[in-house]
């Protein structure tokens, strides 16, 4: 007796739903599967049929089909790779004289390694050198690998009804290659050139990066369907041949085709860096500075960023209600794991939780409908996202202004971000974001299949919706071809009047945010320790090291001090290269003096006047001495000072020392102004242009005075007041009782032009000029 109340229940409202049923409903027992039925026949004649591989912009909005996609095919470039000829680089020594061939692998060496990586788990970044080779220590160029497959394909396999029992086992032993090798900074990089081929086993190709990053490694297998980046660095000290760095690499890889393969699925395997091992050589001119990682972070990427518009199926009697705006959201899945980075940005799997989780952001933009609407997975309706929320039927973001209409609109309403999680990477995709409505009748959810009428439809972020009552295929001349399997419609066919205009609502959504990734600071480990190579070890020399870490720059506080007899000792001179190795974070400033703290010149057009500052950097800054400044260091001892700065080592390398220049050129100095002036900015100091007639850009300016306040300047200075040069500025007046400058590039100036020496806090008694 029930089955037939129910049964007859059904009849009737059949009879009130049906409008355009064309097919036999006698099959469906539930009231949505007739509202979605009906909906499906009227779509079908108000548009058309659509095309059995109509996907509704769903088949690409998911991790799995982003990550197939956006496989590497190709890189930005990073550097050079230098090829040589095998064997041992014949021809290397004649295109790069000053570097030195490293020596080869020994079988000793080999083994030593092999088995340390086997002991030793873990992920590491690389090494901040810009030139070095690399060599083979490790690895086959094939070898076998476990393939484990997470999920069957279920075409491959209703089409393949005699494949073998081993494309469905979830252990399958196959041999997967290593195809090729990149190099770089974790943005750019190098393809290692012929790296891995192996001359049928004879020997390795040996490579020099020229230019280039060690910082990360990338390697691809053909079994993946994307390059991984799995590696640990580390210094080892070899029995025999002494420290190294070396480099080990987890082959791991999945393939999105046929099953999503896997290769090393068990994460015990994915902790050893041990399957194919390299050797990094830096070369000259290379710096090496390794951090100990320092934070822990949740690193977020946006894989795919899409809007989706709904129709809630509340009423199918006409297409002029087929407006696609009852629910209009924003909706981007993120992929979710930690890493560690260091002070550099360098990063690192955080190995304690390598796995990754996926979940969307979804956030409405417009709600046009009149039913209850709501995401399944969360706990309250559409309309109570918006701020301030609505009633279930306000229409919101759909309507023009003055649109005349009987239903309670609002416009230009902000709706607030949710999250929604997924339980795996498969699952992440926009069309699993599921939507709920709710009527009088039924509840159901809104639904896309591919060649079906669809519910929902995904665009691409920033496609404008249709205005409220507006035919879809109105705001989109084009739609009814995209239904029929041609292009999207939503960038070429868009009608202006009958689409919402998206300025003035109040969301920061309207831009493709896909690839973008964002960090959120988890937690700190330990303080970084520091380390270094000379940029020409051969014949660069250290006057002082720390590579603790604890001598740090800050705000002017904290230096580095030489005495003047080690200087004298290291015998530096005119042409001696002074180079200060140090890390920075964000931005530093360094600033070299003698015991006086004076400013002078060094002789070098990084620096301005003795001090030089940039953004954050691991590093050295260098200057070269001339005799003058090499002298007055000798006399006096030398000063690091400045902020921002860890320092870590300072050097000497006297192999591009020349004779000394001759002081005052063999005759004596001219007195070209004296008296005793106080120094303003006026024109009481005033030097005629003939002092200069014999002058050369060799000659020097020596002006004597004592200090008359706080902060000194002294500028050189047209008797039209323009500017030539501020020679002075500092806090002490030297205690030799004058400064000097060095005449240079503005000897045509001051031969042409009558001079005034202006400043402040100084009082001048005399001025020569040195020949």
């Amino acid at each position: 007796m029930k089955k037939y109340l129910i049964a007859g229940a059904l009849a009737l409202i059949c009879n009130g739903l049906m409008t355009s049923c064309h097919e036999d409903i006698d099959g469906y027992t539930n009231i949505e599967q007739i509202k979605k039925e009906q909906f499906a026949n009227n779509f079908n004649d108000f548009y058309c049929k659509p095309s059995p591989q109509q996907d509704w912009g769903f088949g690409e909005a998911g991790v799995s089909a982003a990550r197939a996609m956006t496989r590497s095919q190709g890189d930005n470039s990073c550097g050079t790779c230098i090829k040589p000829d095998m064997p041992n680089f014949p021809n290397y020594s004649s295109q790069y004289p000053n570097y030195t061939t490293p020596a080869p692998i020994t079988e000793a060496e080999r083994a030593y390694v092999k088995q340390w990586f086997e002991e030793h788990p873990g992920f590491t970044a690389g090494l901040n050198i810009s030139n070095f080779y690399i060599q083979h220590v490790w690895g086959q160029a094939s070898k076998d690998y476990n393939v484990y497959w997470k999920r069957f394909d279920q075409n491959r396999m209703a089409n393949n009804p005699s494949a073998t029992s081993n494309e469905y086992r979830d252990d399958f032993v196959t041999q997967a290659t290593m195809d090729y090798l990149c190099v770089g900074d974790g943005a750019n990089y190098t393809h290692a050139l012929d790296f891995n081929a192996n001359d049928n086993g004879t020997g390795w190709k040996m490579v020099y990066m020229e230019n280039s990053s060690a910082l990360s490694f990338k390697y691809h297998s053909s079994w993946c369907s994307e390059e991984y980046k799995l590696f640990k660095c580390a210094e080892i000290d070899v029995p025999g041949v002494g420290k190294g760095w070396y480099v080990g690499l987890c082959m791991y890889g999945e393939k999105y085709d046929n099953g999503d393969q896997k290769l090393n699925n068990d994460m015990k395997e994915l902790q050893y860096c041990d399957d194919w091992i390299l050797k990094v050589v830096p070369g000259n001119g290379s710096t090496v500075i390794s951090d100990k990682v320092t934070k822990v972070y949740k690193k977020k990427t946006v894989v795919t960023h899409k809007w989706v518009f709904c129709e809630d199926l509340g009423s199918s009697s006409s297409n002029k209600d087929y407006d696609y705006n009852d629910l209009v959201f924003d909706a981007k899945i993120i992929e979710e794991h930690k890493v560690q980075r260091d002070a550099d940005g360098n990063e690192a799997v955080y190995t304690s939780e390598p796995g990754s989780t996926y979940y969307a952001e979804v956030t409405p933009l417009a709600a046009g409908g009149e039913l209850a609407i709501k995401f399944n997975a969360l706990n309250k309706n559409v309309h109570q996202m918006f701020n301030p929320s609505t009633a279930d039927n306000t229409l919101i973001n759909t309507c023009r202004f003055d649109q005349s209409i009987s239903l309670q609109h609002v416009e230009g309403r902000a709706g607030v971000t949710s999250r929604i999680d997924f339980a795996s990477a498969d699952e992440a995709t926009v069309n699993n974001i599921v939507v709920m409505v709710r009527s009088s009748l039924a509840v159901y959810q809104l639904e896309a299949y591919q060649g079906k009428a669809p519910h929902k439809i995904c665009v691409p972020v920033g496609t404008r919706w249709a205005y409220e009552r507006t035919d879809i295929k109105e705001a989109y001349t084009g739609f009814v071809a995209y239904v029929g399997g041609g292009a999207e419609p939503w960038t070429t066919t868009g009608v202006e009047d009958n689409l919402y205009p998206l300025e003035g609502v109040d969301y920061d959504m309207k831009t493709d945010k896909t690839g973008t990734v964002s960090y959120e600071e988890v937690s700190r480990t330990s303080n970084p320790t520091y380390s270094y190579t000379l940029a020409d070890a051969s014949h660069e020399h250290t006057l002082w090291s720390d590579t603790s870490g604890s001598t740090t720059f800050d705000n002017w506080n904290g230096y580095v001090s030489v005495s003047a007899n080690d200087l004298k000792t290291a015998e530096i001179g005119n042409g001696t290269i002074i180079r200060f190795y140090f890390t920075s974070q964000n931005g530093y400033i360094i600033k070299a003096t003698d015991s006086s703290w004076g400013n002078f010149d060094l002789g070098n057009t990084g620096w301005n006047e003795n001090s030089t500052q940039g953004n954050a950097k691991n590093g050295y800054v260098e200057f070269k001495l001339n005799t003058t400044t090499a002298n007055r260091f000798k006399q006096n001892g030398m000063i690091f000072q400045g902020g921002g700065v860890t320092a870590l080592a300072l050097t000497y390398d006297n192999s591009q020392k020349t004779a000394d220049e001759p002081q005052g050129g063999g005759g004596s100095a001219t007195v070209i102004w004296s008296g005793s002036k106080t120094v303003a900015f006026n024109l009481d100091i005033l030097i005629s242009k003939d002092k200069f007639a014999n002058a050369s850009s060799t000659s020097k300016l020596r002006f004597y005075g004592s200090a008359a306040g706080d902060w000194k300047q002294l500028w050189l200075k047209t008797d039209g007041w323009q500017d030539i040069v501020k020679f002075y500025e500092g806090a002490d007046w030297p205690s030799a009782g004058y400064v000097e400058f060095t005449i240079g590039n503005y000897l045509s100036t001051l031969q042409n032009n009558n001079i005034t020496v202006q400043g402040a806090s100084v009082i001048l008694t005399k001025v020569e000029l040195i020949p």
